[in-house]
């Protein structure tokens, strides 16, 4: 099964770091494929085109098996859980979709835009620095190497109303000391979906910071294969 892994604000595909890969020696039918929406700050020179939250949804398409039976998981963090949450609106997602995972991501309702729901990064992005600083030196540094540009009109875009975004089972990694998206926030979102749909099938919590794939990568990496067998 394929496992697509769509990165957060401010960062690039390099954001997952080693989880993708520890998540496939965990479980060797696991296959992974990251989604890159960014332009990096390092030695490209033209940005890539992806603006819009439809610009996030066709790149996440890409990385579908080429299968059309084939069904596929989508792991968001952050910014990413909103860019996995419109992809299971579209089309091309229609019944493909095992699982929809997020790490301490947005997880929106219809009619919401990952602005609401994460303000402390739609006016930039001082505040991934002062949580990089949680993550001590090295873990700073390392983290650092992934920050990436960040078009800011996805921000705005509101999330399409959908049966199967709806419907589809979600698994939700939550973080408890999370300066982004703080944890009782975290909890609202579950909460509101749960009452809706009844969808959450996974609900598990890490105690540490926003950036888990740095704090944590091996238990985080457990937790995806446990979320998608869940």
């Amino acid at each position: 099964m394929r496992v697509i892994y769509v990165h957060g604000a401010f960062a690039d595909a390099d954001s997952w770091f080693g989880v993708p890969d520890a998540v496939e020696t965990i479980q060797g039918d696991l296959f992974p494929k990251r989604v890159q929406l960014k332009h990096h700050r390092g030695n490209r020179p033209v940005p890539l085109d992806i603006g819009s939250l439809d610009d996030y949804v066709k790149s996440i398409e890409g990385k579908l098996p080429d299968d059309e039976t084939e069904k596929c998981v989508l792991v968001g963090h952050s910014l990413g859980g909103m860019a996995i949450s419109a992809a299971a609106t579209a089309p091309a997602f229609k019944d493909r979709i095992h699982k929809l995972i997020y790490v301490t991501a947005v997880l929106p309702m219809p009619g919401q835009t990952a602005g609401e729901l994460l303000p402390v990064l739609s006016g930039g992005p001082a505040d991934v620095l002062l949580e990089f600083a949680k993550l001590g030196t090295l873990g700073a540094i390392k983290a650092a190497t992934a920050l990436a540009s960040q078009p800011m009109g996805v921000f705005n875009d509101l999330m399409p109303e959908s049966d199967h975004f709806l419907n589809a089972p979600k698994a939700y990694i939550r973080c408890l000391d999370d300066g982004i998206i703080p944890h009782s926030d975290q909890r609202e979102m579950i909460s509101k979906i749960n009452d809706a749909t009844n969808s959450i099938v996974y609900d598990e919590a890490l105690d540490t910071v926003h950036f888990p794939q740095v704090s944590m990568p091996g238990r985080l990496a457990e937790m995806i294969v446990e979320a998608i067998e869940a």
